[in-house]
């Protein structure tokens, strides 16, 4: 696959058809989970896996050449949450395969994380299909039958290609953890392509049984050779839209929708080689405590991982 050496001249309809076979832009906030573990043994279990993915990071010289032409993908990704107070430290590992097609991309993952002396597993199938030169669209579900997992969890959303180098979308997201608990996000989008960069303003308006609440995130992008190729900064500030959020302390997701959460976290994403991509983050999170309204606990969030493209 080759890449204009002159950003400037990507034009908008096709940043977007190729962002929509190969990428994962958007904030996704029903995908951040993390698992609480009270055993010392299983961060010992994730070291090794950091301290690969760090050498591989450091080490490997950044490809600045043309990315490779790969129509399937896959990989893994590590996640740790670690509290100022009060909660242990949260993980998560996940695996992934996918393919890149002219009618879009799509995915399976498999999430595995450990919570309150618990493991479990979440099934996951997610699609970007390309409807036509100016939309596409994202639908996914994920299934688990274990308590510290979501029973179901959904996603639709429509994009469209707008004048002035705009995108805009309108979306939903659904959580359902037990009866009672029951959530519906409604969630549009507006992000600005210039040159190389992209800026994007979403907000999540938040339903449920338990009451309503809404967050904001604001998100700046740089893209380099191509969108799996990239520097990320966001932040956001509002209610708990996160499920990560929601399950702290095993609360109710009613209980996390009238808390007070905010976010700023940066991510990079590029190739190390012509087929490997590697992604690293880092994420500081505020989050008032469900059983003491007005105080906060914070907790760092750290992301690594590499996709193998072929």
């Amino acid at each position: 696959m080759h890449f204009s050496k002159d950003k400037s001249n990507i034009a908008v309809c096709n940043l977007l058809c190729f962002k929509a076979r190969n990428r994962r832009y958007q904030y996704q906030p029903t995908k951040q989970m993390f698992f609480l573990t009270r055993s010392s043994s299983e961060l010992f279990t994730q070291i090794p896996l950091y301290c690969i993915l760090l050498i591989i990071m450091l080490q490997a010289p950044v490809c600045r050449a043309e990315a490779a032409d790969g129509t399937y993908q896959a990989g893994i990704e590590q996640r740790g949450n670690f509290f100022s107070r009060v909660y242990d430290a949260q993980y998560q590992s996940s695996f992934h395969i996918g393919t890149n097609r002219p009618s879009g991309s799509y995915m399976l993952r498999i999430h595995r994380g450990f919570r309150f002396d618990q493991h479990a597993y979440q099934w996951e199938l997610e699609s970007y299909p390309v409807l036509s030169d100016r939309f596409y669209a994202y639908a996914a579900y994920a299934y688990s039958d274990s308590e510290i997992f979501p029973l179901h969890r959904a996603g639709l959303e429509l994009f469209s290609a707008l004048p002035w180098r705009l995108e805009g979308s309108l979306g939903l997201r659904y959580l359902d953890f037990e009866p009672g608990t029951e959530t519906v996000m409604i969630t549009p989008s507006l992000s600005h392509y210039f040159s190389a960069f992209m800026i994007t303003v979403r907000p999540f308006f938040i339903f449920s049984d338990g009451g309503s609440g809404q967050t904001w995130l604001g998100a700046f992008r740089w893209f380099f050779n191509d969108s799996e190729d990239y520097l990320l900064i966001r932040g956001a500030v509002g209610r708990s839209s996160d499920e990560m959020l929601f399950q702290v302390g095993q609360a109710r997701v009613k209980d996390f929708l009238l808390l007070k959460s905010s976010q700023i976290g940066v991510e990079g994403r590029y190739y190390v080689t012509e087929r490997i991509s590697g992604l690293a983050g880092l994420t500081l999170y505020r989050q008032e405590l469900s059983f003491d309204p007005g105080n906060y606990v914070s907790n760092w969030s750290v992301r690594a991982g590499f996709n193998l493209h072929w």
